[in-house]
C-alpha cells in the first residue's frame, strides 16, 4: 500500500496504558477469531460427512 505524502503520519502511541490496551484488543480480537474458525471447521466437516453418508447410501 503507497503511503500519500500528503496525509500526516499517524503518532506513535508511548503511553504504556494504551499499548496494553491495544494489545488486550489484539488478542481479544485474535481469541474471536481462532473460535470462528474453530467453528467454521466443525460445520465443513460435519457437512463433508453427512455428504458421505448421502453418496454412500444412494
Amino acid at each position: 500500500m503507497a503511503y500519500d505524502d500528503e496525509e500526516p503520519e499517524p503518532e506513535r502511541v508511548t503511553d504504556p496504558e494504551a499499548i496494553e490496551r491495544s494489545r488486550q484488543g489484539i488478542r481479544e480480537l485474535y481469541e474471536v477469531r481462532r473460535n470462528v474458525l474453530r467453528w467454521v471447521y466443525a460445520g465443513l466437516g460435519l457437512l463433508a460427512i453427512i455428504v458421505i453418508v448421502l453418496a454412500m447410501t444412494r
